[in-house]
């Protein structure tokens, strides 16, 4: 009996396995074959990778160009070189230069120093031509020198002015001698064999001169002087 029972289930199952579709179960009237329940899933299963088909493990990875570096998790960049030239540039007399490709990366860079003419900033040559010019100097009357414009306008000194020039004394030692003329006052210069004297080794009255320590036989005396 035993074996008859599975000689039948082997016949149904080989009867099965020569259907077209299997029928699996049945939900609310509808029987569901393999292609029908299967289906929705189809197209996801079908764009799946191969079987072997896919990675591992990390792959390294290696960056090249103005930017090199590799690595499997992580990458260290690093940027190529592209100017030697490093330091500060520009200071208050010269400007920095510079020169950049077209990826934004300054290839060049260097100092030059600010030399400009006058015709090179704009209008200073008109500003400059309305300011102050040539003077032009005339002589009115008495009192202080005035400036107004370009007009300086300088007092009339009184009298006459003469300049005598080296007016020399010799003889015996004195301790003052009179000079040719009344120098006018603080123009008096007194030269004893050469060398200039003091406001401290000398007084002045009228023409008389009196010196602070007499003057020896031989000594040279020379007077310079307006009056």
């Amino acid at each position: 009996m035993k074996k008859l029972l599975c000689l039948l289930l082997l016949s149904f199952v080989c009867i099965l396995s020569t259907q077209a579709q299997l029928k699996l179960l049945t939900v609310n009237g509808t029987t569901l074959d393999t292609a029908t329940f299967m289906a929705p899933y189809s197209a996801a299963i079908n764009g799946k990778q191969p079987i072997g088909a896919y990675l591992l493990a990390n792959q390294t990875i290696t960056v090249a160009g103005d930017m090199t570096g590799s690595g499997t998790t992580s990458i260290t960049a690093v940027l190529a070189t592209v100017n030697s030239n490093v330091g500060t540039f520009g200071t208050a007399s010269s400007v920095a230069a510079v020169t950049g490709n077209g990826k934004g990366l300054l290839t060049a860079i260097s100092s030059i120093p600010i030399l400009i003419t006058e015709s090179q900033v704009t209008s200073l040559t008109s500003d400059l031509a309305s300011k102050q010019g040539t003077l032009s100097l005339t002589v009115t009357g008495s009192g202080a020198a005035t400036l107004v414009g370009s007009v300086l306008n300088v007092p009339t000194p009184a009298g006459s002015v003469n300049f005598k020039s080296n007016e020399e004394l010799t003889g015996a030692a004195t301790a003052s001698y009179t000079l040719a003329n009344t120098p006018i006052a603080a123009t008096l210069k007194v030269f004893k064999n050469g060398v200039k004297l003091v406001l401290a080794q000398f007084s002045l009255t009228g023409a008389v001169v009196t010196l602070t320590s007499a003057r020896l036989a031989g000594d040279i005396f020379s007077n310079d002087y307006n009056y």
